[in-house]
Parts: structure tokens; sequence; C-alpha cells
């Protein structure tokens, strides 16, 4: 039951944050930078995630605390005191000459008062009490997650043998992780979590291409980006039931592209962010005359992704 509850509690505090970002961006993308977009969005993945232990604590408070049959009831680890009268009231209080019974006896009603708004909620914690529904729910929620990560797995070492194949080494460059050249993709790329490589398309590169697009994809490395992306997808997972869920992570892979996009050209010039931009086409049009759509792929940067995203943004 705890984890049932904490579970739906997150996603719910986790949701109204992400909605509540989104409300404001009209507001904040002229007040803020795409890199505070960027990892703002963490902060609702805090609490799908984290959260989820914060609302099971809260839980075993609640549990803590019930009502039943006019009795306060408190338990304390495994033991449990129940109070009848507590605080030594008269148990037949008159008032103006008419006796109002706050403790009757069992099975009676007469001069009971209405029931409180903890015993009104009782029914509603006894539902997910309930082991034959808590074991249903847990169960689907599980069979969810695994096959979401199990897609996710396949479909990412999928990606990485069709990068792979018959590729090459491009050992011209001095750089700190290992660079590929590979026929399948058309877009410059950073993938991999353990062992992080640049992938280059097969296409005539010029020296200062090349120095602008590791530019950009060290970013990316620097900033552990791909690491981060993990967390998203770590929430994807878990929260797979929710819709908000999607829509925040192709939030954060777009703002993931802009920040970077912005971090690189702030310390160009006027024509070096026209180079840049005009680069980014090249590398769009390049894959439409191979018939070949940017794909997502799980742990990966996607710098063809940057213009695109660029003008929905």
């Amino acid at each position: 039951m705890n984890f049932l509850f904490g579970l739906i509690l997150s996603g719910i505090v986790g949701t109204l944050v992400f909605f509540i970002l989104l409300l404001l961006q009209p507001i904040t993308k002229k007040l803020f930078s795409k890199s505070w977009h960027y990892y703002s969005l963490f902060v609702p993945l805090f609490f799908l995630l984290g959260g989820t232990v914060i609302a099971g604590a809260l839980t075993n408070g609640v549990q803590h605390f019930v009502i039943e049959n006019g009795n306060t009831v408190f338990e304390i680890g495994s033991q449990t005191k129940t109070s009848q009268n507590p605080f030594h009231i008269p148990l037949a209080p008159s008032f103006g000459g008419m006796e109002f019974n706050m403790y009757p006896e069992a099975g009676s009603n007469e001069g009971a008062l209405p029931p409180s708004p903890a015993t009104t909620i009782t029914p509603v914690i006894h539902l997910f009490e309930d082991q034959l529904i808590a074991r249903f729910l847990i169960i689907c929620w599980a069979l969810g997650a695994i096959l979401f990560i199990g897609i996710s797995i396949r479909n990412y070492l999928k990606y990485r043998h069709l990068l792979l194949h018959n590729a090459e080494h491009y050992r011209h460059y001095d750089c700190q992780i290992p660079i590929i050249i590979s026929p399948t993709t058309h877009t410059p790329m950073l993938i991999g979590l353990l062992k992080p490589i640049i992938v280059l398309p097969k296409m005539p590169l010029e020296d200062e291409q090349l120095e602008v697009i590791l530019k950009h994809e060290l970013v990316h490395y620097k900033r552990k980006d791909l690491l981060l992306k993990m967390v998203g997808l770590v929430a994807h997972a878990v929260h797979w039931f929710n819709p908000a869920v999607y829509i925040l992570n192709r939030q954060l892979n777009i703002y993931c592209e802009l920040s970077c996009d912005e971090k690189v050209v702030s310390e160009m010039d006027l024509a070096g962010k026209k180079y840049y931009g005009e680069l980014i086409l090249q590398f769009l049009q390049y894959g439409t005359a191979q018939h070949e759509l940017p794909k997502y792929a799980m742990l990966s940067t996607n710098l063809c992704n940057s213009k695109k995203i660029s003008k929905g943004d």
C-alpha cells in the first residue's frame, strides 16, 4: 500500500510542477536562458523519483494515526494503544438540560458525534490495503516498467550496432574521447554512457566544420548530458503510465540540444553564429537527401535535431 500510494502521489506532484513550468514558459523564455529551462526540468524529475520515497514516509505517518469507531488509535512500532477518554472529559456533559454522550456504549448510536473527516477517508485507505487489488496493481506496474526498459535497451543496442557496423576510427584529430566515422548516420552525435564516443557521418568535412562539431559534442560530454538523460529514462520507466512523463522527456531532449547550442555560440560573433546555423542546416539537408530522418536513441545526442527543434521553439 505504501509503495502504490507513494507512486501515485509522487506522479501527481511531479506532473503539477511540470505543468506549472510549461505554463510559465511564455514568461521564462524572455527572462532566462535555455540552460535554465534545461536544468529546471529536473525539479519535476526529482519529485517523480525522490518524491516516491517521501510519499512513502508520509503514508507511514497517515497509517500511524487512524480514527475508527470513535476511538483514537496510535500505532507505535508493533504496539497499539487505544484511548477511550484521553482528556478525562465527563462522559455525559449537559447542555441546556440535555445530556450528550460523547463516548456511547458499543453498538449504540445514541448521542454519538457525526463521523470525523478522518473516518471518511478510511475506506479509501482500505482500498489500497486490499491485498488482492494491491498485488494486481503492482504486477501491472512492474510488467509495464520491465517492458519499457526492455524495449529501450533493445532499441539502444540495435542502434549502437548499426552505428558501429563498418565504422572507421578517425585518427586525424586529437580528442579526449574516441571518434568514429559511420556510414549509418547522417548527423554527428555523442553516444554511450560508460564508454562515450563521438560519431561522425561519412561525408567530407572541413577543419573548421569539424572543430565546431566537436565543440558541440564535447559540451554534451563535459555537462554529463548522457547521464542526465538516463535520469529522465528511469523516471519514464517508473511512471510509464503517466502521459505527462512522455512530454517531459521530449522537453528534456529539446532543451538539452538548445542549451548546448547556446553554450557553443556564446563566444561567437554574428558571423560565427551564422556559420554554425548553416552547418546544422547542411546536416539536416544531407539526411533528407539520404532519405534518413534523425533517429532517437537512448543515451545519445543529435546535432541535426538542433535546427528542427529551434524552429518549433
